[in-house]
């Protein structure tokens, strides 16, 4: 069956040469036409783009995917998962080179009012739900002492996939990770200060919820302070943001290096841990 597209790059495949009178001899081209093609192929590439305008421009399978994730009436998105993973991709790569990078391209899709907040946010749903369903490819990693983690979003934030996505890449390295996303201050204050877990990863996008991140880690060091605490999100890439937090351990800016950033904290807060103990004890 010949599809649209199949007649379209027919059509394209015949514009192919530079010669205006060849040009002006093909079905569909009128003289005048063919003579401005020509011209165009024949001038001065003055107008490519600089190597830092093509590094700006969104990878197209990235945007491929954040637009099928965004799309309700289609489960392309999976299909497309599919196609990669049994390609030899593994979960990890996926995360990386896939979802992360959509999620951004979604983010900024909705800063430039070209997705409502409502597909934006069921999209990053269905990526979670993608993800959940995914089998583990990793085996576990602990060694001895159990390794754990709370991950939670600032009060606030509505970029909470993030969270999500790192708590389940670290559940599948055998960590034991919890997430909490969408809760308010005292609320929020109230489940970390429940949770015996050494560590606490808070993600935070940036100025707009940069008092509640402020006002969280305060409360939490004041009455935990054993508890180690890394930051996570855009604002790990802003460092007059960063000299405003009242205390961290540490920064993940990505999965790359967000296992040995949390293996340090978690060697952080076994410090912290002992020393107490030692200090009570005397």
């Amino acid at each position: 069956m010949t599809t649209h597209f199949d007649e379209t790059r027919s059509r394209r495949g015949k514009v192919t040469s530079h010669d205006p009178e060849a040009l002006a001899d093909q079905d569909g081209i009128s003289d005048l036409a063919a003579l401005a093609l020509a011209k165009l192929a024949a001038g001065p590439r003055e107008a490519e783009l600089s190597a830092d305008a093509m590094a700006a421009l969104p990878n197209p399978s990235v945007s491929a995917m954040a637009r099928l994730l965004a799309d309700a009436e289609s489960d392309d998105a999976e299909v497309m998962v599919d196609d990669l993973m049994n390609a030899g991709l593994t979960v990890r790569d996926l995360c990386l080179s896939y979802f992360a990078p959509a999620a951004r391209e979604l983010g900024r899709l909705w800063d430039c009012d070209k997705l409502p907040f409502t597909e934006v946010a069921m999209a990053s749903a269905r990526m979670h739900a993608i993800l959940r369903n995914l089998p583990g490819g990793e085996a576990p990693r602990l060694t001895g002492n159990v390794q754990e983690a709370l991950f939670v979003a600032t009060p606030g934030e509505t970029h909470t996939l993030g969270v999500l996505m790192a708590a389940d890449h670290f559940r599948r390295l055998g960590w034991d990770v919890s997430a909490l996303v969408g809760l308010d201050h005292d609320t929020l204050v109230r489940q970390i200060l429940s949770d015996d877990r050494p560590v606490l990863g808070i993600s935070c996008a940036g100025s707009l919820t940069m008092d509640a991140l402020n006002r969280l880690i305060a409360d939490v060091h004041a009455r935990r302070p054993a508890l180690a605490i890394v930051v996570a999100g855009a604002v790990t890439q802003d460092p007059l943001a960063l000299a405003q937090i009242p205390f961290y351990d540490g920064v993940i800016d990505g999965l790359e290096t967000a296992v040995s950033d949390l293996d340090a904290a978690l060697d952080c807060a076994k410090a912290r841990y002992q020393e107490r103990a030692m200090s009570n004890a005397t």
